[in-house]
């Protein structure tokens, strides 16, 4: 089967209203077994050897951890952190906010657990302080994606081990990215904030710091736990995942008994419903994959590619806009599990760095995350805060732009992707 029937069909399973995940194991069943002429066994076993992989491990126990945090008071103790350093600058609790959600992130790895932990908490705060709704909510829902970028990302792991290049390097490429953007972030809100006159310039309090960083400190030593961990070689990515999950439980439990044994049980519950969506998804795309490789799909998209593109530049600026338009129409999972096996063999022949295209890769469906019309983000922050999506989707736009202005440095300075693990990891 080429390229234009399987999308085709993948398309009409997804017009249908088919569940991504079925959608991609039944055009995987059709391929092998109609098309291929394959006993159907090899698509089980296929799945099954695909998902052996010991990192995958990993995204089941950062999706516990942010659970058990969302339901818990770590995270509110990572905002008070935050806004303690940065409350006393005009509109400093919606930046610390910002921060709080990529401290937030750098933990769980998950946007949707930090828009329900943090995002509950600032919204209604700055909409008191005088902020209007469309903004604190735009902020929240833009805020909480800094999880996807900044390590340990979810989608980082699954691109990382689909691509088959190192999760840890691939973190460390998205740092400085990552911290690049809740800047930009935050000096907006603090250009905005001139329009509110409760937002302006206070004394910091030493008092306030050394209090909130004492009542949160469990909390914020979990990041240094983990990434300590995996870049000084105590423990592997998986490892530093269950780490986080187990930390998490005690201190919630233990430390400051924010938690009951069946707030814990609940959170095992929706982290197995999430976690079997995500992994029967990759399984699913995995060997659909196989399949293309043996269809040598991705070697005629690279050959019909070079009679249209004669740089990089101009493969970037393809990519980009193909990506962003993806980004648009389905999640960042399902993304990355369809187009990195066509995309791979292009950014490899025009010599660019693999964890540079892993970067742009993940900006760019971060972006798309804020987009209409399957913007997933979206339709979470609308449900969350009772929001029309409309109204929502217009919020976020001056965030949309300040990722695309991010990842137009991206593209152009490989160096703020590849300085880091080049750096660490020599």
């Amino acid at each position: 089967m080429t390229g234009g029937p399987l999308f085709g069909l993948l398309a009409l399973f997804i017009l249908l209203s088919m569940p991504l995940a079925f959608a991609i194991l039944a055009l995987t069943l059709i391929s092998y077994t109609v098309l291929g002429d394959t006993p159907l066994v090899t698509v089980a076993q296929g799945m099954y050897f695909n998902l052996k992989h010991y990192a995958y491990s990993s995204v089941v126990y950062f999706v516990l951890a942010g659970y058990i945090m969302s339901r818990g008071q770590l995270a509110k103790r990572l905002l008070d952190i935050a806004d303690a350093f940065f409350g006393w600058l005009p509109g400093g609790f919606a930046i610390s906010g910002v921060v709080a959600c990529g401290l937030f992130g750098s933990i769980t790895g998950s946007d949707l657990a930090t828009l329900a932990a943090i995002g509950t908490i600032i919204v209604p705060a700055m909409v008191e302080r005088g902020w209007s709704k469309e903004f604190a909510v735009g902020l929240a829902g833009s805020s909480a994606l800094l999880g996807m970028l900044i390590p340990p990302s979810i989608p980082a792991i699954v691109y990382a081990i689909f691509v088959n290049v190192s999760i840890s390097g691939l973190f460390l490429a998205t740092v400085v990215p990552g911290v690049l953007l809740i800047c930009f972030f935050s000096a907006y809100v603090h250009y905005k904030s001139r329009e509110i006159p409760e937002e302006s310039l206070k004394s910091p309090s030493l008092r306030r710091i050394l209090t909130s960083l004492r009542r949160g400190s469990w909390a914020l030593l979990l990041p240094f736990i983990i990434f300590g961990g995996i870049y000084s070689g105590v423990f592997t990515v998986t490892e530093s995942a269950a780490v986080a999950a187990v930390y998490a439980i005690f201190a919630e439990m233990v430390i400051y008994r924010d938690l009951k044994l069946s707030d814990v049980y609940a959170a095992c519950i929706r982290t197995a419903i999430t976690s079997g969506t995500i992994l029967l998804l990759v399984g699913a795309a995995s060997v659909l994959a196989t399949y293309m490789t043996f269809a040598q799909l991705p070697q005629a998209v690279s050959e019909w590619a070079f009679g249209y593109v004669d740089s990089k530049w101009s493969f970037f600026l393809i990519t980009n806009v193909f990506l962003l338009i993806i980004g648009c129409l389905t999640d960042i999972m399902s993304a990355t599990l369809i187009l990195t096996p066509i995309l791979k063999p292009l950014y490899q022949l025009y010599g660019i760095d693999e964890l540079h295209f892993g970067t742009v890769f993940l900006l760019n469906l971060y972006a798309g995350f804020l987009t209409p019309p399957m913007g997933i983000n979206i339709f979470a922050a609308a449900s969350l805060f009772n929001m029309n999506v409309l109204r929502v989707a217009k919020a976020y736009v001056p965030f949309f732009l300040i990722i695309i202005f991010l990842l137009a440095l991206v593209v152009t300075i490989p160096e703020l992707a590849t300085w880091l693990p080049h750096a660490v990891m020599k």
